[in-house]
């Protein structure tokens, strides 16, 4: 009998099938756990960015808060006080608010304390930065007592 040369070429064709199917497969399958991968990463991102948001936030109410509180406590001392000259108020002003620059409008009778106040939060750390590390950033407000 002669060989049958027909068989090689079904046993080809049926193995370049299965190293085809095989390839897809792997590469579908790749392409899930690389999209995975990236989706988790996105989420910890946008996570991290909406929580140090709510963070900053919530520092810049408590220092304006605290802003607030020495604005209301310092006009409260020049109403209960009852002097008129500059320097008395002045004085008045700056032990109550402490403030490094206090001016005097004349024009409109007023006085203006400008005070560096700061809170610090904690950052937290993006997937990168997760090595045993986190940043801490600072704000800051200014508090400018009203009459």
């Amino acid at each position: 009998m002669a060989p049958d040369k027909t068989g090689g070429a079904v046993v080809m064709r049926r193995a370049n099938r299965l190293m085809t199917t095989g390839c897809l497969t792997v590469l579908i399958a790749l392409i899930i756990v690389l999209g995975i991968v990236v989706s988790w990463l996105w989420y910890s991102v946008w996570h991290a960015g909406n929580v140090n948001s709510e963070r900053r936030e919530k520092a810049l109410a408590s220092t304006l808060e605290q802003a607030r509180d020495t604005a209301d406590r310092t006009a409260r001392a020049l109403d209960t006080s009852g002097a008129s000259d500059a320097d008395t108020l002045t004085s008045l002003i700056w032990q109550h608010s402490e403030a490094p620059v206090i001016t005097y409008d004349a024009s409109r009778h007023e006085f203006t304390a400008t005070v560096a106040k700061s809170t610090q939060y904690d950052v937290t750390p993006l997937p990168a930065e997760a090595g045993g590390f986190s940043l801490r950033r600072v704000g800051v407000a200014k508090d400018q007592p009203g009459p």
